[in-house]
């Protein structure tokens, strides 16, 4: 037996607002119905989110 661990977006539901949120409860529920072990991972930030502040961060690192 395998185990599946899904990232999906934060709000993913059959009744949710955006597009994206609908499509990933759809594939929740896939995996769900599929036999197979699984864990859902629902992150609500990333790092990566915050390049655009990189220079920000450098320069206050060195008032420091």
């Amino acid at each position: 037996m395998r185990h599946v661990v899904m990232s999906t977006g934060l709000g993913a539901s059959p009744r949710a607002r955006l597009t994206f949120g609908m499509w990933h409860s759809e594939s929740q529920e896939l995996l769900k119905d599929s036999g197979m072990d699984w864990t859902l991972v629902q992150p609500t930030y990333f790092m990566q989110n915050l390049l655009w502040q990189a220079e920000n961060i450098v320069l206050r690192w060195r008032l420091l």
